[in-house]
């Protein structure tokens, strides 16, 4: 760690891991990803990224990557400086979420069969049947690949974690949706959904990337091995494996 820095690094870790509110352990995000300059940042992420066995540090790193990845918390000059940082400590693979980066497949034309009542009903509409319980109809909106709609259903409490496992692995999917549903408070942070969002070639490589820190080295193999996916993927799974060898 760069000196100067442990102090405040310590400080910070300190405030996130006795947060026990979620709503809190955001804000307090939020606080730290408006810390400056870039080199605090970098000693933040690389302290957190390899100490994942450790649950209070797995839930304040989800925190910080669910905002890094779908907010607008850091400037992209912020971003690069970050990144470059660490880069040049040859430590790029604990910060490539911070980077946007396309998925290795573009999003195509569902191959599901069109659901015409819909297809042809308003958006309005849409997000109001979201909101309601008839899984029945949870399920064909999530079907929709439409983010505003996913983002309420996923707040529905009828929804089960393998309705988000489905929707995190259809192919084609609209990384959009994608960024949605690995971003969620209660199901971006399910292991089984990670692991679908990671595996899905559809989605966005820095968002996929984000999640690897927290695998353990059986699923960061198959990763690491996994043709579909992008190769930065792999090889980001390939570096990850190698930090944590003693």
């Amino acid at each position: 760690m760069v000196a100067g820095y442990e102090t405040r690094v310590e400080q910070i870790v300190k405030r996130l891991t006795i947060a026990q509110d979620p709503l809190i352990l955001d804000r307090l995000a939020k606080e730290f990803l408006s810390e400056r300059p870039a080199e605090l940042l970098a000693e933040m992420i690389a302290y957190l990224a390899p100490r994942m066995s450790n649950e209070r540090m797995r839930l304040v790193y989800q925190g910080v990557i669910r905002l890094a990845m779908s907010g607008d918390e850091l400037p992209q000059r912020v971003r690069e400086d970050v990144y470059n940082v660490l880069a040049a400590r040859d430590e790029a693979h604990w910060v490539r979420f911070l980077l946007p980066l396309q998925a290795v497949r573009a999003g195509g034309r569902s191959t599901e069969m069109p659901d015409t009542q819909l297809d042809e009903m308003p958006l309005g509409m849409r997000k109001w049947k979201a909101r309601l319980q008839d899984r029945s109809m949870l399920l064909r909106l999530g079907k929709q690949d439409d983010p505003a709609v996913m983002a309420i259903l996923l707040d529905n409490p009828k929804l089960l974690e393998l309705d988000v496992v489905t929707w995190a692995a259809r192919r084609p999917a609209r990384p959009e949706v994608l960024l949605v549903i690995a971003s969620h408070r209660k199901w971006g942070v399910r292991r089984a959904v990670q692991e679908a969002i990671v595996r899905n070639p559809y989605t966005p490589v820095h968002v996929a990337t984000a999640f690897l820190p927290l695998f353990d080295l059986q699923l960061l193999r198959k990763v690491a091995t996994e043709a579909s996916v992008h190769e930065l993927l792999r090889e980001t799974a390939t570096r990850v494996m190698e930090a944590r060898r003693p």
